[in-house]
């Protein structure tokens, strides 16, 4: 299955190079990655779009933009909302990373709050990190931050990424990775 896969794989990228070579362009996790060469990426999602750009989805693997520049195709403004629910949580801090890029850093007693992420995102796969540091003298009740398509409201259609830092759990750092796919 494996080495149908990189048949398949490889058909994709010669077909992208023949179909007009100058405009097509290769992303790897929504990053630019023209210049891949000699490159064996496994366990990977391949989707070709409507220009010809080859989009790889490949969640293991960590990738930096060519030329800094990133995807082009951005998600839907107003549509893709990051929630904050604080519930008397102290000393509690979550660093939220989008596509590798830092997008909000959250803290207890700011209460609750709803952040558009649509700039930090992409259409397709989209890495999202979300990291604590260890808080032991932490207290009250947890703090939730959840990523989803929805309304800017606070209330999503449903939950894409979601994080809860528990005050009784805090000893210890905590980090969970997610891929958020945007239609």
């Amino acid at each position: 299955m494996t080495r149908l896969r990189w048949c398949v794989l490889g058909g994709l990228l010669s077909w992208s190079t023949l179909v007009d070579a100058k405009d097509a362009k290769v992303y790897v996790n929504g990053e630019r990655a023209d210049g891949l060469r000699d490159v064996v990426l496994e366990k990977v999602d391949v989707r070709i779009d409507e220009k010809g750009n080859l989009w790889i989805t490949a969640p293991q693997y960590r990738v930096g933009g060519a030329d800094g520049e990133t995807a082009g195709e951005a998600a839907p403004a107003g549509a893709w909302w990051l929630v904050v629910e604080d519930n008397g949580s102290s000393q509690l801090r979550v660093e939220v990373r989008i596509n590798g890029r830092l997008a909000t850093t959250v803290q207890s007693g700011q209460g609750g709050g709803v952040l558009d992420v649509g700039p930090w995102l992409h259409r397709g796969a989209n890495q999202v990190v979300m990291t604590s540091k260890a808080a032991p003298a932490s207290e009250g009740g947890p703090l939730i931050v959840t990523i989803g398509p929805g309304s800017g409201e606070g209330k999503l259609e449903r939950v894409s990424a979601s994080f809860a830092r528990d005050p009784g759990t805090a000893t210890k750092p905590l980090e969970k990775r997610f891929v958020v796919r945007v239609p």
